[in-house]
């Protein structure tokens, strides 16, 4: 079991590989219908969220959720935002950091987590030590031989394999082992895995 000073020895960061299913692309009209994430100290988060219209075709498709599914497992999507809240929130204050990453997070899933909070629950926030990485850009940035960047394409190339893609604590797990792919090309590339480098190169590669 751990405890905050077990974290504390042991970690200098928490990271959190993280990922929503969600009924659109728009964070400001569409909704989280699930929630996945797994850290470094191998703590998963999957919460349903359940959702008062019916889902689309193309969703379902895609996804495999059912309106059945939310019906029967899905959460309130406040309680289920609180409680992803906690679990970002735990053991922060014994880490330097906690690092948030998302394939496409900065278009993406940090738009839909940051519009749930202030719509759900705005007395709540997140750590004051949080940073946000998106491994799309850091592929982008430096995976040059590549033309596509999606998280399928590089985990195919890569012979990472994803047995439920597009549900999203195997989204976040499989991300977990991507990104060990691209942190290290990013440090041959740019000779650090700081998370702050990171995310410095990523607004502005032109600095040294």
């Amino acid at each position: 079991m751990h405890t905050r000073q077990s974290i504390s020895n042991q970690l200098k960061d928490k990271v959190i590989f993280y990922d929503f299913e969600t009924t659109g692309l728009n964070p400001y009209t569409d909704h989280i219908i699930e929630i996945g994430a797994v850290d470094n100290i191998n703590e998963t988060f999957s919460q349903f969220c359940s959702y008062d219209g019916n889902l689309s075709e193309k969703v379902t498709q895609i996804t495999g959720i059912t309106d059945e599914i939310l019906s029967k497992s899905g959460i309130d999507c406040k309680k289920a935002i609180i409680n992803f809240i906690n679990y970002i929130n735990t053991y922060s204050e014994v880490c330097d950091n906690v690092i948030m990453i998302a394939h496409n997070n900065d278009a993406f899933d940090e738009l839909f987590l940051r519009f749930h909070i202030q719509k759900y629950c705005s007395n709540l926030s997140l750590p004051k030590n949080i940073i946000f990485i998106d491994s799309l850009r850091m592929a982008q940035l430096t995976l040059t031989h590549m033309k596509y960047f999606s998280q399928p394409t590089l985990c195919k190339y890569y012979n990472i394999e994803n047995q439920h893609a597009h549900r999203a604590v195997y989204d976040a797990e499989t991300l977990q082992k991507l990104f060990s792919v691209i942190v290290s090309r990013f440090y041959q590339k740019f000779g650090s895995s700081d998370f702050r480098f990171i995310k410095n190169k990523l607004q502005n590669p032109f600095l040294n």
